[in-house]
């Protein structure tokens, strides 16, 4: 009989795995951000847009890798399978361990929620609408690829797409929790 070994990894790493499909190919597991990071910057999107969102509301999923910090915010309305989500990746420096300088995967986050922002920002104010529709109108317009946008002097990768990342994530939580 074989022996395999396999790398263990904590049950948050895996939720992050599950949840953040990463950019780049990865050789560890994923990371999830602080609960109390997702926890404001929900609110944050949430309180902002309070009249443009309508009926709808904002989501927030975040992980990170060594070399690499995921956030993907999505506008999601009850009942609608359809969301928009917008996924930004920003390439973090090469450290042993970017836990010990958590000042650089803030500094990073802070540049893509400002570069988020302004993108629903804009999805309201041309579209002229509020609600979902407005930001449907311009997921139709991108692709579904990963691009390169340079913001503030800084590169972040972008993706958009209508993908309900919440409903993912929860079909994710019960089937992992139905193998048990």
């Amino acid at each position: 009989m074989n022996k395999t070994t396999t790398n263990k990894i904590t049950k948050d790493q895996f939720s992050a795995r599950m949840v953040m499909e990463p950019r780049k190919p990865q050789s560890q597991p994923a990371n999830k951000l602080p609960a109390d990071f997702i926890k404001d910057v929900t609110s944050l999107f949430n309180t902002q847009f309070e009249k443009q969102r309508g009926e709808a509301s904002f989501s927030v999923h975040g992980a990170f890798y060594p070399d690499e910090v995921l956030l993907c915010v999505t506008l999601m309305k009850a009942g609608v399978l359809r969301a928009a989500s917008f996924y930004a990746s920003m390439d973090l420096p090469s450290l042993p361990n970017i836990t010990e300088k958590p000042q650089l995967l803030t500094e990073n986050l802070q540049f893509i929620v400002d570069l988020v922002a302004s993108w629903y920002h804009q999805c309201f104010d041309e579209s002229g609408q509020n609600g979902i529709e407005a930001v449907h109108d311009a997921v139709d317009e991108l692709g579904d690829v990963w691009e390169a946008v340079d913001w503030e002097k800084k590169k972040i990768y972008v993706l958009v797409n209508k993908d309900n990342h919440t409903l993912e994530t929860a079909a994710d939580r019960i089937l992992r929790e139905g193998e048990h």
